[in-house]
């Protein structure tokens, strides 16, 4: 019986034990959770604060800057004019300028003088023998010797002889016929021997400083266009010059609906040809 009850107390004994000792283990756990759940959570925090992405910021201040118009054109010539006989006459002298500037006055076709030399001197003639005979009649009128009427039609003959003179000397200028400006001999029209009427061309001359540039411009931007505005002339891609709008058409063109623009960009050595494609930039303003 004593054996039985000193079993049962040991058995009682262990259990015991046993739920005592897993009540601490438990305590000191629950103890430690805590901080260790704290720990965990400033390790995650702190991973995701260095996972965050990079962020570049930069601060942008609105400037003004040029707007420009860009439009296709080609060069042309300032004026090109067929240079005509005003008289008759075989060409006796035609100067090789074909190709080659000329100045001002160069001689390109010389007429065959005619009798406009003899016509010249009678009509000088003339005009001095009409001087002599008006200068007596005014000295005898002023004098009282001679009718005022008759000083009167000596001074009549006197004009007309000096416009006869002043005819022939016009005629036999006519038979040089001279470069009207400077500028390119661009085709010689008339050789020695031709015979050539009034109206007649002799060659064709072409003034290329300055050199004019011609753009179409469309409704929506030639009212924002105005004379002598800076132009930049880009000529066949390669060379770039500086210009002025010239000419702004009024009237648009009924095909297309657009405007002519000319520009005129200095060309001094002539080395800019008419006909070039070139790219036109106009400022049009400034915007933000």
């Amino acid at each position: 019986m004593k054996k039985s009850v000193l079993l049962a107390a040991i058995i009682l004994f262990s259990i015991l034990a046993y739920f005592g000792v897993h009540a601490l283990l438990r305590d000191d756990e629950a103890t430690a959770s805590p901080v260790k759940a704290s720990q965990s959570i400033l390790e995650r925090e702190s991973a995701a604060i260095t996972d965050l992405p990079k962020v570049v910021t930069q601060t942008f201040v609105s400037e003004l800057h040029p707007v420009y118009l860009a439009l296709k054109g080609r060069t042309a010539p300032n004026r090109t004019v067929t240079v005509r006989a005003a008289t008759t006459g075989s060409v006796v002298e035609a100067p090789d300028f074909e190709g080659k500037p000329v100045k001002r006055g160069a001689l390109l076709c010389r007429l065959n003088l005619d009798v406009r030399t003899a016509r010249l001197a009678e009509a000088k003639a003339l005009a001095e023998a009409e001087q002599v005979d008006y200068d007596a009649a005014a000295e005898l009128a002023r004098k009282g010797w001679a009718p005022e009427s008759r000083a009167n039609a000596a001074k009549a003959s006197l004009d007309a002889a000096l416009a006869a003179l002043n005819s022939a000397e016009l005629e036999l200028k006519r038979t040089e016929i001279r470069a009207p400006f400077s500028g390119i001999f661009e085709a010689r029209m008339a050789e020695i021997g031709d015979y050539l009427s009034p109206g007649s061309p002799c060659g064709m001359i072409t003034d290329l400083d300055p050199i004019i540039v011609e753009a179409e411009v469309t409704e929506e931007f030639v009212t924002r266009l105005v004379p002598n505005t800076s132009v930049s002339v880009n000529i066949l891609g390669t060379a770039l010059y500086d210009g002025n709008i010239s000419y702004i058409a009024r009237t648009a063109n009924e095909a297309t609906r657009t405007f002519r623009i000319e520009a005129e960009v200095a060309n001094p050595d002539g080395v800019i040809s008419a006909g070039l494609t070139s790219d036109l930039r106009i400022q049009l303003g400034e915007t933000l």
